[in-house]
């Protein structure tokens, strides 16, 4: 009962930041909007299909027929993937960070406007001031910027292990609205999918022990592709045992749910998975 009475003090507590988040964004940008399943299904929801881009060089695996067949689907980009020129799209997940100021003038720079920018894992007391810079540098892009409905494993009662916290939340995806913020962002964009009820996850791009796409903030007007955008290995991450567990686990509760969830062409671990 007393972890009940927590839970609710939380999840009330995140609506109260949610809604401040929101008022002041609406006052830098008056169109800003919150996305929740209802709303992403009616609006946004174009296919079966959703296909998700991480920067990893896997992308040059991809042939023209994929690359094809891939851009028929709903398509995002996330983290710095978009600097790309294999395969495109116009949805982007991202976060607050410190280098939204780079991310919004690579935008710029490559004249990516008219897009659809879903900000997620926001509503923290931490991410407030950072929250609302995001909504200003993005606003400048002349892009469409959108708050997700952020849900957080601590707004609902649960066991603090990734296979409890998300067999609830995916059991009780009927009666929820927003999306849930625990873990990397791969595991943001699984259960993305499944609450908007997609029949394939497509991964590309997350190869985690390979090179990738890094950014890093601006110095002294260095050019971006020769240095601050560069095929980085310095900050590679290699998933780690619990990773590859939770990874395999999602895969098949998606099978059992007449779902599936695809690492296409992926390199490193997650290509045997």
């Amino acid at each position: 009962m007393i972890k009940t009475a927590k839970s609710l003090t939380r999840s009330y507590f995140r609506k109260l930041l949610v809604s401040l988040v929101y008022l002041f964004g609406r006052l830098i940008n008056p169109k800003l909007k919150i996305v929740n399943k209802k709303l992403f299904i009616t609006e946004f929801k174009k296919s079966s299909k959703l296909v998700v881009v991480a920067p990893g060089l896997s992308l040059s695996d991809l042939n023209n027929q994929d690359i094809s067949q891939l851009e028929k689907q709903d398509i995002f980009y996330i983290n710095y993937s978009f600097l790309n020129k294999v395969i495109k799209a116009n949805n982007f997940i991202i976060e607050p960070h410190d280098y939204i100021g780079l991310y919004s003038d690579l935008l710029k720079d490559k004249k990516i406007k008219g897009n659809n920018i879903f900000i997620k894992g926001y509503s923290s007391p931490s991410r407030f001031w950072m929250t609302l810079n995001a909504i200003k540098q993005l606003s400048k892009t002349q892009n469409h910027i959108f708050l997700m409905d952020d849900l957080y494993s601590m707004d609902f009662d649960t066991n603090n292990d990734f296979n409890s916290i998300y067999t609830k939340y995916f059991e009780e995806a009927k009666n929820k609205q927003g999306f849930l913020v625990y873990g990397p962002s791969l595991f943001y964009v699984i259960s993305f999918a499944f609450m908007c009820d997609y029949e394939q996850l497509i991964l590309l791009g997350f190869d985690f022990d390979n090179k990738y796409i890094y950014c890093e903030d601006l110095n002294d007007g260095l050019e971006y592709f020769s240095y601050l955008c560069s095929v980085n290995s310095e900050h590679t991450i290699e998933p780690d045992r619990e990773t590859i567990d939770a990874l395999k686990w999602s895969k098949e509760y998606f099978k059992k749910r007449n779902k599936s969830l695809v690492f296409y062409k992926c390199r490193g671990p997650l290509s045997i998975i």
